[in-house]
């Protein structure tokens, strides 16, 4: 690990206690974990340094992306859709989202995030693909 990085474990529903320090922080997959997205935001946007960077990544589980990239939707009665809306419906019981992925780029732009890229990516769930790469990044995704 290069000298000038640091991995921090930290509760990141409670609100950031530091601010400018951050050149650059790194969020995957939080989605149905976070009580407050725009506050959550909020707090990374004051913790970099001014022109630092936020990493974001989740997973369009509304399919709103895929929608828009012409991806076929599953069936309502797909097993892996009903695993999916079975997840969904336990952190909404919960007082969590998952539907996010549509939301993000607006709430990053409330906290006065700018510059905002996304660059959506279909990675597939297992090894079924037959290319080398996809069939590697199955099996990571799979293994997360």
């Amino acid at each position: 690990m290069p000298p000038n990085c640091d991995f921090i474990i930290d509760d990141y529903n409670l609100p950031f206690t530091e601010t400018n320090k951050y050149d650059l922080i790194h969020e995957r997959e939080l989605l149905g974990t976070i009580a407050d997205y725009p506050a959550f935001y909020q707090g990374i946007f004051d913790a970099l340094v001014p022109g630092g960077w936020l990493d974001c990544q989740t997973v369009d589980v509304s399919g709103y992306y895929s929608q828009k990239l012409g991806d076929a939707i599953l069936p309502s009665d797909h097993i892996a859709q009903a695993s999916l809306e079975f997840a969904v419906k336990a952190g909404e019981s919960a007082g969590m989202e998952f539907r996010i992925a549509d939301k993000i780029e607006g709430w990053l732009k409330d906290a006065g995030f700018v510059n905002i890229s996304i660059d959506l990516r279909r990675v597939p769930l297992g090894t079924w693909p037959r290319d080398k790469r996809q069939k590697e990044l199955g099996a990571w995704n799979v293994s997360l």
